[in-house]
């Protein structure tokens, strides 16, 4: 009786070791494990794709009546570099604090940190980026931006990208830059002169966050002269009067003294808005205006 269920239990013994000297590789349905070492941190700079009247990226100052999607030699960004188990820091605790990325003969140039030239092995990374570049943010999450401050307003164009939750991967990380100012552009027509436009009637001044890309105004109501784009020895500089300025988004009230124009020989004309304006960003509001003397 033992011998026979000896016998009974040896094909059952047999079949349980060639199960367990299988390796998953060998089972099948079943795939091996992947792993890859850590990989270096790239990036992809993109724009966000605006729709019609829209910015987009960054404008190229011209007097053509058109918006170009392009980056400019010398625009630098900063960026900073998040390992997401420690989250964002605004005290240089980041990877990468701040790192200037510059745009020179059609490419970026920039120098990783040793922290974090490589995605780690396990965990994922966040990116940050913002343009232009401002050395205030080394250490502070906000900066507060005043454009009567700024030697040319016209160009304080700020841009802002974000991507989240990267894990080691050897693609390019995207960083996608979408506008965080509306933009006004202001036409004059009827002029012989030289004319000096002031803007009236906005909050002017606002709050950048860096974590966030959050803009907020400082509800301070005030005038800025606004930057002319034609230069002394343009074609066009003595016929054509285009004046452009970048604004948080905001909306003006109907009835607003907007704009204030001075020629050179002293007379003063101003124009009002007839309705309600809402300004939005990455969006263009444009205004054409024929003057007349009081």
């Amino acid at each position: 009786m033992l011998r026979r269920i000896i016998y009974a239990l040896i094909p059952a013994v047999i079949s349980l070791f060639l199960f367990a000297s299988c390796s998953k590789d060998d089972m099948p349905g079943t795939e091996p494990e992947q792993t890859i070492s850590p990989q270096k941190i790239r990036f992809n700079m993109a724009y966000a794709t605006p729709d019609n009247g829209a910015i987009g990226t960054r404008v190229a100052v011209s007097t053509d009546g058109h918006y170009t999607n392009t980056w400019q030699e010398g625009d630098v960004v900063g960026v900073m570099i998040i390992d997401d188990k420690r989250g964002y820091s605004n005290i240089n605790r980041n990877l990468a604090q701040n790192m200037p990325m510059t745009y020179k003969g059609g490419r970026w140039e920039y120098e990783l940190p040793d922290t974090c030239t490589y995605y780690p092995k396990d965990g994922t990374l966040s990116f940050i980026a913002y343009f232009p570049y401002m050395v205030e943010l080394f250490n502070f999450s906000y900066i507060d931006i005043s454009l009567t401050s700024l030697e040319d307003s016209k160009y304080m164009h700020l841009l802002y990208a974000k991507t989240t939750g990267v894990p080691n991967t050897s693609e390019p990380v995207t960083l996608e830059f979408s506008p965080l100012q509306a933009c006004i552009e202001l036409s004059v027509k009827g002029v012989n002169d030289q004319i000096i436009a002031e803007l009236h009637g906005c909050d002017i001044d606002f709050r950048f966050y860096v974590e966030t890309g959050e803009v907020k105004g400082n509800d301070r109501i005030k005038s800025m002269k606004l930057p002319r784009l034609e230069q002394p020895g343009d074609a066009d500089y003595a016929t054509r009067y285009t004046y452009r300025a970048f604004l948080y988004p905001q909306t003006i009230a109907a009835g607003t003294e907007l704009f204030l124009f001075k020629d050179a020989g002293g007379k003063q004309w101003t124009y009002r808005t007839t309705e309600e304006i809402k300004l939005e960003a990455g969006q263009v509001k444009p205004f054409e205006i024929p003057l007349k003397p009081k």
